[in-house]
């Protein structure tokens, strides 16, 4: 619960981050994708998946699969343990995570 509490928190907070930016984010929830990120936003034009982690927390085999998909795919996704991540990845041409 501590996990799911602190990934909701952080959640609300990046998309707030972006939000404030000027960019477009929203939660995503699906029970039958599974790996599906938690996160979908544009900012600046470009558009991006990001998987939110509790400071513990890790990526299971289907949310790496994911990740690496979208990437391969040509659009940013990334995990995030804060709006900090979320920066750093912003600012780098190469994601990853």
């Amino acid at each position: 619960m501590v996990n799911e509490n602190s990934e909701r928190l952080i959640k609300k907070a990046i998309v707030k981050y972006i939000r404030d930016q000027g960019g477009f984010a929203l939660c995503l929830q699906d029970r039958f994708l599974i790996g599906l990120p938690d996160v979908f936003a544009i900012l600046d034009g470009v558009p991006m998946f990001i998987e939110v982690k509790s400071p513990r927390g890790k990526l299971s085999p289907s949310q790496d699969r994911m990740l690496t998909d979208i990437n391969h795919h040509g659009v940013r996704a990334f995990m995030a343990r804060s709006v900090d991540d979320v920066e750093t990845a912003l600012g780098n041409t190469e994601v990853t995570k």
